[in-house]
């Protein structure tokens, strides 16, 4: 926020300097300038030293100059526009602080009124770090834009005086007539005071200055008291002593309410917005395919294309749920995962192929639609010996082999993408892995995992059987899993189960007849590994799937 201010600030300030030089050039400022010095050129100046002389009256050109950067700037406001500019967008980042913060108001602004030296009038506390000439710059709604007294001491418009001796011969001359002197050091003057590089200096050396100064000091004021509620927070915290359960219970109807507000912002998108739905009208159900406790899937047609459709046995409990795994199903496209073909929101399901006519629902469900594939790798694999690793000699296995190497290459690289995209899958198994035409496509995400440890049918993290805990290091621990199930071509749990009898094992065994290459089995086993942090990432064996081809 403060690199963006301050960049904001600099952007404003070097436009100040190109409207400020295109304003002091102008033929009538400079007319305006001369006419005010030679109104003045018998003015007082000392008598003694002819380099003093020329200092005096090259400042008192410097004063001229300064009273018309006063004007311009009363006309055109350009200055007070950025402090109030900043003021709005430091408000506009910090606005979500003020119910918790009953000062920011005062925190926020920057002091529009000149100290209490320089006006008489102000009794606010000004910031000791800023010198008197940088308080005085803040007072941007005073009468006049900056006080002269205290700008000619900061604006540093180089004076350049010359080096030459005190010439005797010059001062007679100048006593005589100083109209010519005063003609040249007002023209040397002007040159040299509106030159960009001194206007630049002026603008950016000096208000820039200020502006950074005092957002570092607003920052660090919020800061400050931010940490202050952080602590206070910290503290509460601290001394509660409610289980975890208590408190998520505490929450839940809160959180129910919100996502039930978020599930009906996202079925208004759906319905009125978004680009991917489709028209229930133009898909036909050819048959079932699959049953589950939140959904059924059917080969379907959708046009003249052959897809998978997803019905949701939708509840208002689990819309929000749903409306979210659809936004996933919207972002992930790689190669091999399943890809999504649209979304339909209907009370009406499709009718079946063949003249069947669309049968009326109880209430509105999601549909899914997705690519169709040809078979899951469970069925394709278990049933197929010729392509099981571990049931065929090492010297034998070449087909087994490639394809094992192909599917867990496949398998791996969609499970590195999903969580490079910040999701976890939840539910890894080999029925979750379809074949099309050869290749090799991963279901989605799933945000209702399927925890149940009562069947028998398959081996569970140690987390999810202790705390329920999901997340990318189950995806691992299960990914283990399928790349034993994939080599042996049997189901990991029920062998697990017929060596418990003679062992103590707790996982799968990689050295059984014809065993997997040591360094296969060893990254398995480390996917199974008991502290979820000690287990490899997808990209580690996504290296280990490359290495055995």
């Amino acid at each position: 926020m403060k690199v963006d201010l301050k960049q904001r600030a600099r952007s404003r300030c070097t436009q100040m300097v190109v409207l400020l030089e295109t304003h002091l050039k102008q033929p009538s400022v400079h007319s305006d300038i001369k006419s005010r010095f030679y109104a003045n050129e018998d003015m007082p100046l000392s008598d003694d030293n002819i380099d003093e002389i020329r200092a005096e009256v090259k400042r008192f050109i410097q004063g001229l100059i300064l009273e018309e950067i006063q004007k311009w700037e009363q006309d055109s406001k350009h200055y007070q526009r950025t402090v109030t500019m900043i003021n709005e967008e430091f408000e506009k980042k910090f606005q979500s602080m003020r119910e918790e913060f009953e000062d920011v108001e005062r925190l926020v602004h920057i002091e529009n009124e000149p100290d209490n030296d320089f006006t008489g009038t102000d009794e606010t506390t000004v910031d000791n770090s800023l010198t008197a000439g940088e308080k005085a710059i803040m007072a941007v709604t005073s009468p006049i834009w900056i006080p002269l007294g205290i700008v000619a001491a900061l604006v540093a418009i180089p004076v350049v005086i010359g080096s030459l001796v005190n010439d005797e011969r010059k001062l007679k001359e100048f006593r005589k007539d100083r109209s010519p002197f005063m003609n040249k050091w007002l023209k040397d003057s002007l040159k040299e005071f509106l030159k960009r590089k001194s206007i630049d200096k002026t603008v950016l050396a000096n208000y820039v200055s200020i502006l950074t100064k005092r957002i570092d000091q607003m920052s660090a004021r919020i800061v400050s008291e931010s940490v202050q509620a952080d602590m206070v927070h910290l503290e509460s915290i601290l001394k509660d002593t409610r289980e975890s359960s208590e408190i998520v219970e505490d929450f839940t109807d809160i959180k129910t309410t919100v996502q039930d507000h978020i599930a009906s912002l996202r079925l208004f998108e759906l319905q009125c917005l978004a680009s991917d739905t489709v028209n229930c009208v133009d898909i036909t159900r050819v048959k079932e395919i699959g049953t589950g406790h939140f959904s059924d899937v059917y080969a379907a047609k959708y046009l003249k294309e052959d897809v998978a459709l997803k019905v949701i046995k939708t509840s208002s409990a689990s819309m929000f749920t749903h409306l979210v795994e659809l936004e996933i199903f919207r972002r992930l496209h790689h190669e091999h995962i399943v890809k999504f073909k649209g979304v339909c929101y209907t009370d009406m399901l499709p009718a079946v192929v063949g003249g069947g006519k669309r049968e009326k629902l109880s209430n509105f469900r999601l549909m899914f639609l997705f690519e169709q594939c040809d078979t899951n790798l469970e069925d394709y694999v278990f049933n197929n010996p010729k392509l099981q690793c571990g049931n065929i000699p090492h010297n034998s296995r070449g087909q087994a082999s490639q394809f094992f190497g192909r599917t867990g290459q496949a398998v791996c690289s969609a499970m590195l993408f999903i969580h490079g995209r910040g999701y976890a899958h939840r539910k890894m198994h080999l029925r979750g892995v379809l074949l099309q035409n050869g290749t090799v496509k991963l279901c989605g995400p799933t945000c209702k995992p399927d925890t149940n440890i009562n069947d028998g049918s398959r081996i569970l993290a140690p987390e999810v059987m202790v705390q329920g805990n999901i997340g990318k290091h189950t995806d691992i621990f299960d990914l283990g899993i399928l790349l034993w199930e994939l080599w042996y071509g049997r189901r990991a749990a029920i062998d697990l189960k017929k060596i418990r009898s003679i062992t103590c094992r707790q996982h799968p065994d990689c050295n059984a007849k014809h065993a997997m290459p040591e360094g296969l089995a060893r990254g398995v086993e480390n996917c199974w590994a008991l502290n979820p942090e000690d287990r490899p990432g997808a990209g580690l064996l996504l290296q280990e799937m490359y290495s055995i081809m």
